[in-house]
């Protein structure tokens, strides 16, 4: 194959990949009782914890609103608790509440099953290629957002 049908068929097969990867997760999420949206921002909160709602909102590309409405479901389960700002009582800052822990590593359970179940074909040496290409493309992309905010 030629590098252009190369790249062809790797960007065919990332998309294939994403659609039948999305439709395993939908089901696997299908069984928790949040939305994909709201679990994402259960991980964005569990990595910049405490964390205002104006950062959540800028990090999922999100309006502050949108991300206020996510929030009330979470709230309500005690996925995550909201506090106002110590320096600041017009800022809200949101953190992981235990019932988001709980509900984070049953999920990242589940996923990492899926995971191995997927890769369980590859052998070693096939993983480490796997994610060489993986970072470098993240890389890459990464370079291009920062390059993109600076201009």
């Amino acid at each position: 194959m030629q590098r252009g049908e190369l790249i062809e068929a790797i960007f065919e097969t990332m998309q294939k990949m994403h659609r039948t990867g999305a439709s395993k997760f939908h089901a696997l999420m299908g069984q928790q009782d949040i939305s994909l949206s709201q679990m994402e921002l259960l991980l964005t909160v569990k990595r910049l914890q405490p964390v205002s709602v104006k950062v959540i909102a800028t990090q999922m590309r999100l309006t502050p609103g949108a991300v206020t409405q996510l929030m009330e479901g979470l709230v309500t389960k005690d996925y995550i608790a909201r506090e106002p700002d110590a320096k600041d009582r017009r800022v809200t800052n949101v953190s992981l509440a235990e019932g988001g822990k709980r509900q984070l590593e049953k999920l990242w359970e589940r996923r990492k099953a899926m995971m191995h179940k997927i890769v369980e074909t590859l052998d070693t040496e096939e993983l480490a290629i796997m994610l060489r290409v993986q970072q470098k493309m993240l890389q890459h992309i990464e370079d291009s957002v920062a390059a993109n905010e600076t201009q």
